[in-house]
């Protein structure tokens, strides 16, 4: 007869065993390898040979040294030298390519340009350009199947290679660099009928207009793809055009845009329009 402890079973099944529930065993199980994975975590890191340390020859082995170049095993690089750049073959090499200015360049004092130096540096720029305000052509070679690869020279910080300087944009990024801009090229005699003609650009301004002594000066130029500033008037910009004051980023909170030269799509010409609906003047 069945025990009054033995739990009831059906007929044909089988009876269950009589233990610790498959759960809390395997709580058990957990338990124990953590703890066993914590000691021997604890006392591998604590643990110190009782041998002594080979005596350190007086030929130190490079971090950078090979299995080649050393007689025993290659010592393991520390963390600490990886982070300090190339350690493979070319580690003494070192490149003048520069991205952006040093902290002392860019605080850097810079007197204000005379009128000799300003219109000497508009002449170079002016011969880069078709007119005053006209894309300036490209006086490298380029690419000609990808020609957003200028950005790698030409990007937010421009860059620096000797005496060499990519200043960089002074409008927004734009996929087709070569939709405005163009390789410079010597003209041949076959071009030269294609390219006679009558058309006089405005000189480049020299200055803005100040609405009194020691007033920001207005800028004396459009402002459309030229919203960086910095492109030209940086440090990385020509001597003669440079601000002295480029750290100020924020160039049009004291220089305003021209009211004649920059006007924008839309813009109301208010004294013709006063005029031409018999509207009084301000001065009526």
């Amino acid at each position: 007869m069945p025990d009054d402890k033995t739990p009831p079973t059906r007929e044909g099944e089988p009876l269950e065993p009589h233990g610790v529930p498959a759960g809390r065993a395997m709580h058990i199980v957990y338990v124990c390898a953590i703890a066993a994975t914590v000691v021997g975590l604890y006392f591998g890191i604590r643990y110190e040979p009782d041998t002594p340390a080979p005596e350190q020859s007086d030929t130190a082995v490079s971090p950078h040294t090979t299995y080649a170049d050393s007689a025993g095993v290659h010592p393991a690089t520390r963390y600490a030298d990886i982070s300090r750049g190339n350690l493979g073959p070319n580690a003494d090499w070192h490149t003048q390519l520069t991205a952006g200015l040093t902290q002392e360049e860019q605080w850097a004092l810079i007197s204000p340009a005379s009128l000799e130096d300003k219109q000497r540096d508009l002449a170079a720029r002016a011969q880069r350009r078709a007119f005053n305000g006209a894309p300036p052509t490209i006086p490298h070679r380029i690419d000609p199947v990808d020609a957003t690869s200028c950005v790698a020279c030409h990007g937010p910080t421009g860059m620096r290679v000797g005496d060499i300087v990519a200043r960089p944009m002074p409008h927004e990024h734009y996929a087709s660099c070569t939709q405005c801009h163009v390789p410079q090229h010597p003209v041949t005699p076959e071009e030269t009928p294609w390219l006679q003609n009558d058309f006089e650009g405005l000189p480049a301004p020299t200055h803005g207009e100040r609405a009194w002594d020691g007033a920001p000066p207005t800028i004396p130029h459009t402002t459309w793809m030229r919203s960086n500033c910095i492109s030209c008037h940086g440090p990385n910009g020509a001597d003669g055009l440079q601000s002295t004051h480029p750290w100020r980023t924020s160039c049009t909170q004291c220089h305003a845009p021209s009211a004649e030269l920059d006007q924008q799509p839309g813009a109301i010409d208010y004294e013709q329009f006063f005029l031409q609906n018999e509207l009084p003047t301000q001065d009526e």
